[in-house]
């Protein structure tokens, strides 16, 4: 344990120094930025209100395009779409 902990002791105070080196180099960024679109101001104004309901809404939201996407693809890969485009073919 003590090898261990004397691997990483070197690390800290360098890595302590890069930190503060780029927190006075880099800009900082503007707090009072406005959100761009509605959706986008009531997407933070849900995120700073409840963060655990927002990313059950985001799970809601992709598994309900997981499944739609499921759909389409159930019906492009069946014999039905094929018959289908084959007959839209004889028609053209």
């Amino acid at each position: 344990m003590i090898f261990a902990v004397s691997l990483i002791t070197p690390f800290w105070l360098p890595s302590l120094v890069v930190y503060f080196l780029a927190a006075w180099i880099l800009e900082d960024t503007p707090i009072d930025e406005e959100p761009v679109t509605t959706e986008e101001a009531q997407f933070w104004k849900e995120v700073r209100r409840e963060p655990s309901g927002t990313a059950h809404d985001l799970r809601h939201k992709f598994r309900e395009i997981e499944r739609r996407l499921g759909g389409m693809d159930a019906h492009i890969t069946s014999s039905e779409f094929e018959l289908q485009k084959k007959f839209r073919d004889l028609g053209a």
